[in-house]
């Protein structure tokens, strides 16, 4: 779902769609947010993701995901995609790259400090395990 974040920019990939996310959008942390709500009020969400000369409009529920984009004059694309294949993606690929996501919307790894790093990582990493706690795999 995410690719490994390089100098402020990372790749959102849901079924055959990608595109670029820049650290604009703390995209982590909003997608985590998300998939939790799903989990925890069914509810579908509309979320933004800026690509730095266009917007990615997507809507998450369950089974479905809706993207627009005004990029080209922009398009419109259904993907018929469980929300859980999309949120145990998001939990490997945050986990694979915690490093580089806890300094993700900084300007650089010397804007935080080793104390608000680690409260980062943590937050990040307990989020992801709550989401595995409502995905049953632990």
């Amino acid at each position: 779902m995410l690719s490994t974040p390089e100098a402020g920019w990372c790749k959102l990939t849901i079924g055959l769609w990608s595109d670029r996310c820049s650290y604009l959008n703390d995209v982590p942390m909003k997608l985590l947010k998300i998939f939790l709500s799903l989990y925890k009020d069914s509810t579908l969400h509309i979320c933004n993701f800026d690509a730095e000369g266009w917007e990615n409009h997507i809507i998450f529920n369950k089974m479905i995901t809706e993207i627009t984009s005004n990029k080209d004059n922009g398009y419109d694309t259904t993907i018929y995609i469980s929300s859980e294949v999309l949120a145990k993606e998001l939990i490997s690929d945050i986990r694979r790259d915690i490093d580089k996501w806890v300094i993700w919307d900084f300007n650089s790894d010397n804007d935080l400090t080793d104390e608000q790093k680690e409260k980062r990582k943590q937050k990040l990493l307990n989020m992801c395990n709550e989401l595995e706690s409502y995905l049953n795999l632990k």
